[in-house]
C-alpha cells in the first residue's frame, strides 16, 4: 500500500512557486520534474496550490513543493506544544524517550528562542526607527514651545497696549493659540505631504503592510 501511494503521489506547490514558474498561468494540473539523488527522475501533477509560509525571513516567501513525508526514508518530525506550564514539554520528552531508544529526541526549544534569529533584524530597525521618532517628536516639540514664545516676545508690546485698551485676557490668549494652531496645522500638512514621498523608504522595513497604511 505505501508503496503504491509513493508512486503516484502527486505534489502541491506554494503561490510563490506558481507565480515564479508558471507566471499568469494557473498551476494545477502542470507538470514536475521531481529529482532525487540516487534515483531516477520522476513527473508529477500539480494538484494544488497553497499560501506561502515564510521560514527563514518575513520579508519574502521562498517558493515551495510540498510532497508526502513518506517520500523521505527518513523523514523528520516536528512536536509543537502548546501549554501554559513550563514543566509540560520536559515530561512529553522524557515519555517519549522512554517509548524506545531508536528515536532521537531533541532537547525542547521554545518559540520565542526559535524566532530569535529571524525576528532580530526586524526588531533592530523598529528599535532604531522608534528611538529616531521619539527624538523627531521632542525636538519638534520644543521647536513649537521656542517658535511660540518668540512670537508671543515680539509682539508683546501691541499684547500690552490691547490689554490697556481693555482687551479681555482670554481674548489675547486665544488670539495667540489660534495663529499658533494655524502654524501648527500648516506645518503638519507639508510634514504629512513629505512623510508620504519619504515613507516609500521605509518598505524594506515593513511586512503585509504598505508604508502609508494607517493600519500599520
Amino acid at each position: 500500500m505505501r508503496q503504491a501511494f509513493q508512486r503516484d503521489f502527486n505534489p502541491v506547490v506554494s503561490l510563490a512557486f506558481a507565480r515564479t514558474i508558471w507566471p499568469g498561468e494557473d498551476a494545477i494540473g502542470k507538470r514536475l520534474r521531481l529529482v532525487k539523488r540516487g534515483k531516477p527522475d520522476v513527473w508529477r501533477n500539480v494538484i494544488g496550490v497553497v499560501a506561502d509560509s515564510r521560514y527563514h525571513n518575513l520579508k519574502a516567501a521562498d517558493p515551495t513543493i510540498y510532497v508526502p513525508y513518506t517520500q523521505y526514508e527518513d523523514p523528520p518530525f516536528y512536536l509543537l506544544i502548546r501549554s501554559k506550564s513550563p514543566l509540560t514539554a520536559p515530561a512529553v520528552l522524557g515519555v517519549l524517550r522512554g517509548i524506545t531508544s531508536e528515536v532521537w529526541v531533541p532537547e525542547f526549544v521554545g518559540l520565542p528562542q526559535l524566532l530569535a534569529a529571524p525576528m532580530a533584524r526586524p526588531r533592530l530597525d523598529t528599535a532604531v526607527l522608534t528611538c529616531f521618532a521619539i527624538l523627531a517628536l521632542i525636538m519638534s516639540a520644543a521647536g513649537i514651545y521656542g517658535l511660540g514664545a518668540a512670537y508671543v516676545k515680539q509682539r508683546a508690546r501691541e499684547l500690552g497696549i490691547r490689554l490697556a485698551l481693555g482687551a479681555v485676557p482670554s481674548r489675547l490668549l486665544l488670539l495667540v493659540l489660534g495663529e499658533g494652531v494655524l502654524l501648527s496645522a500648516l506645518g503638519a500638512g507639508i510634514g504629512a505631504v513629505g512623510g508620504l514621498v519619504v515613507s516609500r523608504t521605509l518598505s524594506g522595513v515593513l511586512y503585509g503592510v504598505g508604508a502609508a497604511d494607517a493600519r500599520g
